[in-house]
């Protein structure tokens, strides 16, 4: 029989086993303790000083898809789950260089724990165990129903964080995120002295068009306006909706007169679009007022401005921006 326990290096006697014990009794405890592993839901396997698998039950086997007359070294198994796609997932285009990388902590320290996903989509948390001599011993406990509750989990977060984010009508940012934002810019481009515009856009006529055509027309156009607009930005602008027909656009690393242009062909590109097949006379212009972050600026500050000069737009006859330097 295989000796897979510890030995008294004194006598060769099985240390963790009384030694009063008579030999036919301590050999049927560890038939019972073989017996147990058979029957048991972790994974247990016993892998001697040249890394072969000297013991495995049938809940590894089963996870690692190995037949139960094998007795692979831990490469070879691996490999196996590598060519055929079954047992642990090995997510690399490179096995040698897996291999290479994942070698340096392999019987690095006398025990450590780590956790794999099989191709069956199960999640197991690994226990290894090294004895001086170095046997490795091997104990797995699946974990699948705490993977997909911490899944769960991350995903009530991520919703939450979208849902603190988002305006809800138009899937824009909304007035919290995108302030938060603005605090953001503004102080990176007084740290790094880069410039940093500010839009106000104020949508014309827009409780002309909810009293005549309904709010849901209204809500049209708004939800028309931000995916238009969010279409024809960069990947750094951000666009975030302030309050009711109202929105803030954040120009970063851009001149004045730049953001002047891309205001312009915006306004141009939104307005000569049918924004709502059904009411084709409905057209989403709107009115912008711009200004530059200064080195004494604040949120407030810089907001102010930009509001005066959308104020200043729709008093000059909407459909037009108006810009107010630093």
């Amino acid at each position: 029989m295989l000796n897979i326990f510890p030995s008294n290096p004194a006598d060769g006697t099985l240390s963790h086993l009384s030694s009063t014990l008579p030999q036919d009794v301590r050999e049927k405890l560890i038939n019972m303790l073989l017996t147990c592993l058979a029957g048991s839901e972790l994974a247990v396997a016993l892998y001697d000083p040249d890394d072969r698998l000297q013991f495995a039950n049938p809940a590894f086997r089963d996870a690692y898809a190995l037949a139960s007359d094998t007795y692979p070294t831990w490469e070879e198994m691996l490999r196996n789950c590598y060519s055929t796609g079954k047992g642990a997932v090995i997510e690399s285009d490179d096995i040698d260089a897996w291999f290479a990388d994942i070698s340096t902590r392999r019987r690095c320290a006398r025990d450590r724990a780590f956790e794999i996903d099989l191709a069956d989509g199960r999640w197991l948390r690994i226990t290894e165990s090294m004895s001086p001599e170095g046997w490795l011993l091997l104990v797995a406990s699946d974990i699948t129903r705490l993977k997909l509750n911490e899944r769960l989990l991350e995903r009530a977060r991520d919703s939450a964080i979208h849902a603190s984010q988002i305006d809800p009508l138009t899937g824009g940012y909304n007035r919290r995120f995108i302030f938060s934002r603005l605090d953001e810019m503004l102080k990176n481009a007084q740290t790094t002295c880069t410039p940093l515009i500010v839009a106000v856009i104020d949508l014309d006529h827009f409780k002309d068009i909810n009293d005549t055509y309904g709010h849901l027309v209204g809500d049209c156009l708004l939800q028309h306006f931000v995916a238009e607009t969010q279409r024809n930005l960069r990947q750094t602008d951000l666009l975030g909706r302030i309050g009711g027909e109202e929105f803030l656009l954040l120009l970063p690393e851009t001149s004045l007169p730049d953001a002047m242009q891309m205001v312009e062909r915006l306004r141009h590109a939104i307005g000569n679009t049918v924004a709502l097949p059904e009411w084709p006379e409905v057209r989403c212009n709107f009115s912008a007022g711009l200004t530059g972050a200064g080195p004494a600026d604040t949120v407030s500050s810089l907001f102010q401005r930009a509001d005066q000069a959308v104020y200043g737009a729709k008093q000059n006859g909407r459909n037009r921006q108006v810009a107010i330097p630093s």
